[in-house]
């Protein structure tokens, strides 16, 4: 019997994750929230490692420590997720091969079925928005 007991939780929270995974209710919506948030959060860490390997072709630095993402919207449900960005300027020369680096990227997330990415312009990039490990990198040692 105390096997049965201890296999009943296991299973239910097996049937829970599933659930919020697929965004059903199991009357306990509140788990099934925590679970999809959990999933957000682990999923939105998968997405911002991937975005980290794709590197600045001029400047040798990835997108993230650039400040050049801007956020990351995930649809747990429907497996998508879709990338805000931005480019140091609007005139980036490299601008079509970054973004099919960043969308070759994250086509390699197993847990993605849908993937976008959004380019936008505001607000504007700065070099107050990249990390203090870029700057470092860049040399940069203007005011914060």
């Amino acid at each position: 019997m105390g096997e049965q007991a201890n296999k009943q939780p296991k299973e239910k929270l097996k049937r829970e994750k599933e659930h919020a995974e697929r965004g059903e209710s199991s009357g306990n919506s509140r788990a099934n929230e925590e679970n999809e948030a959990k999933l957000k959060g682990k999923l939105k860490d998968v997405i911002l490692k991937a975005l980290a390997s794709v590197k600045d072709v001029e400047l040798g630095v990835d997108l993230v420590g650039l400040g050049l993402i801007y956020g990351v919207d995930i649809d747990v449900k429907n497996r998508k997720a879709t990338v805000k960005m931005t480019l140091t300027t609007p005139t980036c020369p490299y601008a079509g091969v970054l973004l099919r680096q960043v969308e070759e990227a994250l086509s390699k997330i197993e847990e993605l079925d849908e993937i976008g990415v959004e380019l936008v312009w505001d607000p504007p990039w700065n070099v107050n928005m990249m990390s203090d490990e870029a700057k470092k990198k860049l040399g940069y040692y203007g005011e914060d």
